[in-house]
């Protein structure tokens, strides 16, 4: 797929403030700014879309994803590997378990084996509601995502891809193996 230039699309406001920016800072890669701030603007405007279609069903994002992430999994999985499988610190973790725990969706078990691990395991009321929102979130992305054609949205995937390995080597950390998500 090929586009020329003058079909590009842009995000405006993102576009804007490069441009005030360009006119303050000449030697700044006002390009590498407006890139950056489309992608947060497009990055907030899927988790909020996501987060309201999800709310219906008493999930957020993160939410989902935990009991995604446990139901996988078959069995408990310490609270430890949840917080790095979502890439969050230990207090979201926390904080995500405890609301889970509340709704009677997760339980926390105390691990046999080692005393200051918590272990979290799906309840059956967890896998209903998984079982219920899981076809209506994939059928929102997939109308949220619709009008892009299967290339576009390989080429986004590509170019994401290709965005986050350039910032993960441009702020000097290594590319560490990516969490196993239980298949």
């Amino acid at each position: 797929m090929t586009l020329r230039v003058e079909e590009l699309r842009y995000d405006r406001l993102a576009r804007s403030i490069a441009e005030v920016d360009r006119a303050r800072f000449p030697g700044a890669d006002t390009l590498a700014q407006e890139t950056s701030l489309t992608l947060i603007r497009a990055f907030g405007t899927l988790n909020g879309l996501i987060d309201e279609q999800l709310a219906t069903f008493g999930l957020s994002r993160p939410r989902l994803h935990v009991l995604a992430f446990l139901n996988r999994a078959g069995n408990e999985v310490r609270m430890t590997d949840i917080g790095r499988w979502l890439g969050v610190n230990k207090a979201n973790v926390t904080r995500l378990v405890d609301g889970l725990e509340r709704d009677g969706l997760v339980v926390r078990i105390a691990s046999v084996s080692d005393r200051r691990t918590i272990l979290v395991n799906i309840t059956h009321a967890g896998r209903q509601r998984l079982e219920t929102a899981l076809p209506h979130h994939v059928e929102h992305l997939s109308d949220l995502l619709e009008p892009l054609s299967k290339d576009e949205k390989a080429m986004l995937i590509h170019l994401l891809a290709r965005a986050r390995e350039a910032m993960l080597a441009a702020s000097g950390d290594r590319q560490l193996p990516e969490p196993a998500f239980p298949v």
